[in-house]
């Protein structure tokens, strides 16, 4: 007896022990859980993961993502049969347990014990719910114990209410349809409001096992389930035995099943590198399960316009090798990236040819090379010689070579850029260094790295179109560094602003520079290898790119407040036939442009750029200026020799007048046309009769262009003292050489003529 009565004692403290241990234990997970529950006093504190929608400018639904399908929605828009059918089903004893039913487990073990399995759950919920957002779905005591500790908590700190909203929120209701919005949506295509008493029944029975009980492969069995629910709920009081017949007698219908589409609605390759662009703003978790809005910067219109306007391009010159395209146009104020097309079929290809495809740009590079010149002393009037050019490259030398195969002795650099000849380029970057013109791209936005070789300024190494294309805006942008932008606003479920660009402009260049440049790269479009691309409604200037053997063709230019690019090529980088920059990209852009121009509206002159922040963006302490374009009205006009540009003389067969910028305009008189000894009357000025606009050069080679067919004779005057017909090469003055493109026959003393051969041809 003595025996007994100590081991009874002994299993007693044991027990003892073991409960006050539990409880411990329990109690210690308890206060380790409770810092991190949300406080019913703090708006907003609860965020399930949530759908994030992207929206174009204009509020047009362009995507949604989400890890759960899933939108938030009160509980005063929740139907009252809906909640009643969730309660009656789930916890008939909602409205009077503290978070955890004794009655309700004991009821579950005696059933289970019945039956032999689990057939019943004894889960409240309030316990659903803790387990739904702080702890895993595996059947562990211990887990078990932290779902009721964790209920009471839930219960203690909010209301019934509160809870049933949470919970109809966070439930999973099968095929990736979270909270009754969603599953609203996808099971009937109705917000919740609508749903009828038949509905909400079919929907509460789903939770209970929502891998199998969801309502699109089993309309049998869900109307089974069903018309089960709707019985509990005229047991329990919710319904009358009428209301239940009549909802019973409803046939379930129910939508079908359309598996999760990711793709964007619209415009993909912009939406997929904006969403790239959100993440790296507020982090990828934000976007994917923070049920945000992004609004993006594009324009739906242009993006249309862009779209037609290379997938044409494409399609006119397939013949000659073209199979894909791509389209960039940024606002240069704040920029904005208004359309963008990354190729011709995203469902196909999912490759981003304006931002992910490196290529090589060809002489559209050809712009850092002479910003670096310009900014570094070098006038555009100044003269460099274009010919024979060896330069040691390792076991075999580099003869770069002009696309034509000609040689045009001495240029201006004006001209060099406008008809876009190798040579200069390539002499240009010896003078100032490879490192030097890599310095000037990485300034104006270059973020790819750049090869330091002698072929650079020729465009052998790589780049992408956006980053190009936002490089040429720093120029129309006053001098400061265009950063491309796609996202124009973040906000949460609140509406609180996560994210706002802030438009902070650096200033990368001097205002001579710019104006410099700009003078430059109009003159492209005016009589260069831009002319194709050249606009009557705007102000416009860029450049043109072929790269060798025609793999890439590229045309850049912007206007007052736009800027542009084009490429076209072939992600198998095989050759194409006679494909250039100015007349097979050129018109795509020039389409593009004019739109932009026409829907959103253009200044008429290069002028200082409004921002949005305010104050003078271009305000640049670390350089000590501010840039400033001057206004077109105050740019001066002056007739210059079109082979020389200087000031013509009487002399001078070909005669242009050009607009310059203040400080700019020649002073010098063309030195190649001057009075001969003898009192010779001038020749007659002849239009400018230039060939048709050549195809944009390949970086080294192309098909050489013939002569054109000679001027004619310039009639003598009556009154001329003794003279003779010399056919001279306008180009040089000297005796023109079957080689020379423009010969003309003019009327001269003998004496006064010339008596050397042309040394350019």
């Amino acid at each position: 007896m003595r025996t007994l009565l100590i081991g009874l004692l002994t299993a007693c403290g044991v027990g003892i022990w073991s409960g006050h241990y539990a409880f411990e234990q329990g109690y210690a997970q308890l206060e380790a859980i409770r810092a991190e529950l949300p406080k019913v006093d703090e708006p907003g504190s609860f965020r399930p993961p949530l759908k994030t929608r992207v929206v174009a400018a204009d509020g047009t639904l362009l995507a949604e993502l989400w890890r759960e399908n899933r939108e938030l929605v009160p509980l005063e828009q929740i139907p009252r049969h809906l909640i009643n059918a969730t309660i009656a089903t789930e916890d008939q004893r909602f409205r009077q347990h503290i978070g955890v039913s004794p009655r309700d487990m004991l009821r579950a073990v005696v059933a289970n014990y019945q039956a032999g399995e689990a057939v019943q759950g004894a889960s409240t919920i309030t316990q659903q719910l803790a387990r739904e957002l702080y702890l895993s779905r595996r059947r562990q005591v211990r887990r078990k114990i932290a779902e009721a500790l964790l209920a009471i908590e839930l219960e203690r700190r909010y209301s019934k209410d509160e809870i049933l909203e949470l919970y109809l929120n966070q439930v999973n209701y099968g095929k990736g349809l979270y909270g009754v919005r969603t599953a609203a949506a996808g099971y009937f295509g109705k917000e919740p409001r609508a749903l009828t008493l038949a509905e909400c029944a079919a929907l509460a029975a789903v939770p209970a096992r929502p891998t199998s009980f969801h309502l699109f492969t089993d309309r049998a069995g869900a109307t089974v389930r069903r018309d089960r629910v709707l019985r509990e709920m005229q047991v329990q009081g919710y319904l009358t035995a009428p209301q239940r017949q009549a909802a019973a007698a409803q046939p379930l219908r129910v939508k079908t099943w359309q598996p999760p589409d990711f793709r964007p609605r619209r415009a993909p390759y912009y939406t997929t590198h904006a969403i790239r662009e959100a993440i790296t703003q507020v982090g990828e978790e934000a976007v994917y399960a923070g049920g945000l809005t992004i609004t993006l910067e594009l324009d739906l219109r242009l993006q249309a316009t862009a779209e037609e306007a290379v997938a044409d391009a494409v399609a006119n010159n397939r013949g000659r090798g073209v199979s894909q395209g791509a389209g960039v146009l940024i606002d240069v104020r704040d920029g904005a990236v208004l359309a963008l097309v990354g190729g011709l079929d995203w469902n196909r290809s999912q490759f981003n040819r304006a931002t992910q495809a490196k290529r090589q740009p060809g002489s559209a590079f050809k712009l850092f090379v002479y910003t670096a010149a310009v900014d570094r002393g070098f006038r555009p009037t100044d003269r460099l010689h274009d010919g024979p050019l060896t330069i040691p490259d390792g076991r075999k030398p580099w003869r770069p070579t002009n696309y034509d195969h000609r040689w045009h002795g001495d240029v201006t650099l004006q001209t060099a850029l406008a008809q876009s000849i190798n040579i200069p380029a390539v002499k240009l970057l010896q003078r100032l260094g490879p490192e030097v013109v890599i310095g000037y791209a990485q300034r104006l936005g270059i973020t790819t790295p750049l090869r330091s070789v002698p072929s650079l300024a020729l465009g052998t190494s790589e780049v992408t179109l956006l980053e190009l294309t936002a490089a040429y805006g720093a120029f129309p942008a006053g001098g400061a560094r265009l950063l491309p932008r796609c996202v124009r606003r973040i906000v949460d479920q609140t509406g609180r602003a996560l994210y706002e660009p802030r438009i902070e402009p650096q200033a990368v260049l001097t205002p001579s520079t710019v104006t410099t440049m700009l003078g430059m790269l109009q003159e492209v479009m005016r009589s260069g290898t831009g002319r194709p691309a050249a606009l009557t409604e705007a102000l416009c200037g860029g450049k043109t790119g072929t790269t060798q053997d025609g793999r890439d063709a590229w045309f850049i230019g912007f206007t007052p407040a736009y800027v542009g690019g084009v490429w076209l090529g072939n992600d198998a980088y095989r050759p194409m036939r006679g494909i250039y920059g100015g007349t097979d990209c050129g018109p795509a852009w020039r389409r593009l442009m004019r739109a932009a121009v026409t829907q959103r509206g253009c200044p008429r002159a290069f002028s200082e750029p409004h921002w949005a922040s305010g104050g003078d963006p271009r305000d640049s302490r670390s350089l000590g200026y501010q840039i400033e374009i001057t206004a077109e009205s105050r740019r001066a006009e002056a007739q210059v020799c079109a082979t020389t540009d200087l000031l013509a003389t009487p002399y001078c067969p070909h005669r242009v007048k050009r607009s310059f910028e203040p400080g700019l305009a020649p002073t010098a008189s063309c030195p190649l046309h001057q009075a001969p000894p003898a009192s010779v009357p001038p020749p007659r000025p002849e239009p400018l009769r230039r060939p048709t606009v050549p195809p944009e050069p390949p970086a080294s080679s192309a098909p050489e262009a013939g002569p054109a067919a000679p001027a004619s004779p310039v009639p003598e005057p009556p009154d001329a003292p003794l003279t003779e017909q010399f056919v001279i090469c306008p180009d040089s003055g000297r005796l023109a050489r079957p080689g020379c493109p423009r010969p003309q026959t003019v009327v001269l003393d003998p004496l006064a003529a010339p008596t050397e051969e042309c040394p350019l041809h």
